[in-house]
């Protein structure tokens, strides 16, 4: 690999993240450091640049058409819509600790389960008539 003003990188190794390979490029810290370009190749004010790379260069063109995908409206229509999906599960996640609810009308949920299907998480009080939940019962 060659950085802007010519120089080449010492010889790559491989990388694993996440259970994933890569590709790691570095450059001689002795020339990095002394390069009057060294901000348009790097942020760190002591290290040397590194490069990581998709091992292929299939594997590398998808995550480039990936990232541009990424600043279309239709990617970010379609996000909008997962990304409040995941908060809402989150959200019971957190509140009720529902890791695993269990389906309606099955046995063994939890009483956070069950507060969730009354109005407003609220428990039952006696002698007060519910409202009927569609599909809940006869």
């Amino acid at each position: 690999m060659t950085c802007p003003t010519g120089q080449t990188s010492l010889p790559g190794k491989t990388l694993t993240l996440n259970q994933r390979p890569y590709l790691q490029a570095s450059f001689p810290a002795t020339v990095c450091r002394a390069c009057t370009e060294r901000p348009r190749c790097t942020h760190s004010p002591t290290q040397p640049r590194t490069v990581t790379l998709q091992p292929t260069r299939e594997l590398h063109e998808i995550q480039l058409n990936n990232w541009a995908d990424q600043n279309t409206e239709e990617w970010k229509r379609r996000y909008a819509l997962r990304a409040g999906v995941e908060a809402l599960h989150s959200q019971t996640v957190r509140t009720f600790g529902l890791r695993r609810s269990r389906y309606r009308g099955l046995p063994n949920r939890t009483e956070p389960a069950r507060q969730a299907d009354r109005p407003c998480g609220r428990p039952e009080r006696p002698g007060h008539r519910q409202a009927a939940v569609p599909g809940s019962g006869p």
